[in-house]
């Protein structure tokens, strides 16, 4: 099994991968762990890329699994797609945050883009912060 992870280090992601070790058996599978960095992104952004990587790798290690990171640069959801495209998983598993639906039409949803636009599955995992009301 090949399983994609992305991390942009927020508690979504960092969530979506604690989902995946809980509920994916990866411990045989060839695991890659993306963060992507938008450079020409003003405001809000992966400005820690590398560290985001570093922690979901901790995170892996932690329940035994061994994980390959990759720092990728430009567009999120293009950057993902085209990794999918190489790397071939048989899943790529991602976090959503709850947003607004002004936030979303503003922002837009990296998940949701994903899973409209891969050709490979995409698991996206919810994560509501603890007393958030929906």
């Amino acid at each position: 099994m090949k399983v994609m992870l992305t991390t942009d280090g927020n508690p979504a992601a960092i969530h979506a991968i604690s989902v995946a070790i809980t509920e994916l058996n990866m411990h045989q599978a060839q695991v890659l762990l993306v963060s992507v960095l938008e450079p020409g992104l003003h405001v809000g952004g992966n400005l820690n890329a590398d560290a985001d990587l570093q922690e979901g790798l901790e995170l892996l290690a932690k329940a035994g699994i061994r994980a390959t990171p990759e720092l990728l640069r430009g567009d999120y959801v293009d950057c993902i797609l085209a990794k999918a495209e190489a790397y071939d998983p048989d899943v790529i598993v991602m976090g959503s945050s709850h947003t607004s639906r002004w936030a979303r039409a503003l922002m837009g949803s990296v998940s949701a883009e994903v899973t409209r636009r891969s050709r490979h599955p995409v698991l996206v995992v919810p994560y509501k912060p603890d007393g958030h009301k929906s």
